[in-house]
């Protein structure tokens, strides 16, 4: 009802965050795909850089994800600090949420302002199948030993 009185879905708040931020943020797919089909950004992003795509990967939802890769969303677009969607899903997991990220062509050895890779964030985290999953896709294991000793284990 607001997008058809008129309301800018594009309009972000005091800190830049959109509706669609909100909507993946939440999980809301009905919100997201309403957006979406009215004209939302869907690589528009907050102060930080923070975008639609990572607040999705963050919360670990599949359909709003794989609706924001139908629409165009960039899985490689960083926020502030060098923080990509493949980085936040593999920092919080679940392993289908970093395989579809991967799939969208999200690049496995991208870092963060600081060094730390997808494979250095989830090594972190202790997710041994995530770990797995960013080996086999070519991360680049010499970035970060811990990983390299597990997968020696393995």
């Amino acid at each position: 009802m607001l997008i058809k009185k008129g309301a800018d879905f594009n309009n972000s708040k005091e800190h830049g965050t959109t509706p669609l931020c909100f909507a993946s943020r939440a999980g809301h797919v009905d919100i997201e795909d309403l957006l979406i089909k009215a004209g939302a950004e869907c690589n528009k992003s907050e102060e930080h850089g923070t975008t639609s795509f990572c607040y999705a990967s963050r919360a670990g939802s599949v359909n709003i994800l794989d609706m924001l890769i139908k629409s165009g969303a960039d899985c490689n677009k960083s926020g502030e600090k060098g923080t990509t969607p493949l980085w936040e899903a593999s920092r919080t997991g679940p392993v289908d949420i970093v395989d579809l990220v991967i799939k969208s062509g999200a690049e496995c050895n991208k870092s963060k302002e600081h060094g730390t890779t997808p494979l250095c964030e989830t090594s972190r985290a202790d997710h041994e199948d995530i770990v797995d999953i960013l080996a086999i896709k070519a991360a680049n294991i010499a970035q970060f030993p811990f990983a390299k000793l597990y997968l020696l284990v393995m």
